[in-house]
């Protein structure tokens, strides 16, 4: 399908047909080609994957969230590839093998480990696609500690690169570095039609347990609007009791590899604490799963907290689904998205606990983005002795992000540039910590194309060796850059 621009967009079915459209792509412009009027070579066509339909990259959708326009990008002559028909999920129950096809979604996935009992450490947002969370260096909140990063559960990758061939990747053959690259940059290096892991019992899962805390006050909060009446009061109760409720976490699970925890602050006064027991948790001190938070709730009782909500689940298909109706809930035309992170490698101190309350959740924009959220998990466990990959994820213990959400539709220009300007303000803030605060190490929950904050190569990926292999892979593989509309553009061209 050709549009206007002189762009092309494709629906392929198969890695076959993939290979067909960027091999075709490729023999039009060779190295012979001539130069442009003004003798300047002619570019190689450059590639956007998408999966869903959409017909923009990152790119320019943020230009037109922000209404910046002096760093357009030349979007002529691009070729989209929208992997949305290529859906496929296959499970060997017996084995424990689940292959994915390019643009299965984690639903699909979640959906299809349920019948096998199996488990893999997906994240909680259902309408992501599997590929871009894996290549991207993706980390599950809930099942990392205990599953390590669904990086680090890749037997093979299928993977087309910018020219039209076709590889095999697994990590023991002679391409070692590329299949370890596309598992914490792939989206820079080529497009995977096809994943196959290695899952997990889904008896990994003990227990887990739910509270959504709210200021006592009448009226003072919901999850889903914001009660203009002491607002600030209501704000400072939760971002204290925030505060006390991520001390809890370092006290009492980051020692404890049998348990993960997550706190997670919302723009509308109430805290959201989930706890996950795994198969190793174990009650030899007399503290059962039912008990274990009982602190916690006399914390949340002398603060004038109220548990407004409380669930518990008993398997690893209700952890993973438990946010799905609050993530089908928040929408926007379009729905714009910003997101930060910060963390520790090893238990945060006291300094930083009092960043995160004071800062990083009291100046985020809650009040102009209140569909945002704060969360703060655990990680290590699993991860840290899981394989080696690119990516920050594995060598933080303690995670926090801001993920700042709102309707792009209903704000003006200026009220995005507001959100975004106190977005970064936070940001910088945090990089002013920098002794005890690593900031935007991770793929999937870090801003990398903000400008005012460019993120780092040895960050994102993990330590200086694995940035120098990302970029050699991506010097080697994709010359040209043809692979341009990936959220690593800035740190690899």
């Amino acid at each position: 399908m050709a549009h206007h621009d002189g762009s092309s967009m494709f629906y392929p079915k198969s890695t076959e047909e993939i290979a067909r459209i960027l091999k075709d792509a490729a023999e039009a412009l060779s190295d012979d080609d001539p130069d442009d009027d003004h003798g300047i070579p002619r570019p190689r066509r450059p590639i956007a994957v998408v999966c869903g339909g959409c017909e923009a990259s990152n790119a320019p959708f943020m230009q037109v969230m922000t209404g910046a326009d002096d760093e357009k990008e030349i979007m002529d002559d691009k070729i989209i590839i929208d992997l949305k028909n290529m859906k496929g999920v296959s499970v060997n129950a017996h084995e424990m093998l689940v292959t994915v096809s390019a643009g299965a979604t984690i639903e699909e996935v979640v959906k299809d480990l349920k019948t096998a009992n199996l488990a893999l450490p997906l994240g909680t947002g259902q309408p992501v696609g599997v590929m871009g969370f894996l290549v991207n260096g993706g980390v599950s909140g809930y099942f990392s500690r205990r599953l390590g990063l669904l990086s680090q559960r890749v037997l093979s990758l299928t993977v087309v690169d910018c020219k039209g061939n076709v590889s095999k990747l697994t990590s023991n053959d002679e391409n070692t570095d590329w299949f370890a690259a596309m598992l914490g940059a792939g989206s820079a290096l080529g497009i995977v039609t096809e994943a196959t892991f290695r899952a997990a019992n889904a008896s990994i899962l003990q227990k887990a347990h739910q509270y959504v805390f709210v200021p006592q006050a009448p009226g003072a909060s919901s999850l889903t609007s914001v009660d203009n009446k002491d607002v600030e009061d209501n704000s400072l109760v939760v971002r204290r009791f925030s505060r006390k409720a991520i001390e809890f976490m370092r006290e009492k699970v980051m020692p404890d590899e049998s348990v993960s925890m997550e706190v997670v602050t919302t723009a509308t006064n109430a805290a959201v604490v989930t706890v996950v027991f795994y198969d190793t948790f174990n009650d030899v001190k007399g503290c059962c799963t039912d008990k274990f938070c009982d602190l916690l709730l006399v914390h949340a009782k002398q603060m004038g907290l109220v548990v407004a909500k409380q669930e518990s689940w008993d398997t690893y298909y209700e952890v993973a689904t438990a946010l799905w109706p609050v993530i089908a809930g928040m929408e926007g035309h379009p729905l714009a998205m910003i997101q930060h992170c910060c963390g520790t490698r090893g238990s945060p101190s006291d300094v930083v606990l009092d960043f995160v309350e004071d800062v990083w959740i009291g100046e985020a924009p809650f009040q102009e983005a209140t569909m945002s959220i704060v969360e703060a998990r655990t990680l290590g466990g699993a991860i840290r002795k899981g394989t080696k990959v690119p990516s920050g994820n594995m060598y933080n213990d303690f995670f926090v992000d801001l993920i700042v959400i709102y309707d792009a539709g209903s704000k003006t220009i200026d009220e995005r540039k507001l959100i975004a300007e106190k977005t970064s303000r936070v940001v910088a803030n945090a990089r002013q910590q920098e002794s005890c605060l690593v900031v935007d190490f991770s793929g999937t929950h870090s801003q990398l194309d903000d400008n005012d904050h460019p993120v780092k190569a040895v960050e994102i990926f993990g330590g200086e060796s694995q940035a120098k292999m990302v970029k050699a892979m991506k010097d080697k593989l994709d010359p040209h850059n043809r692979f341009r509309f990936h959220p690593f553009a800035r740190i690899l061209k």
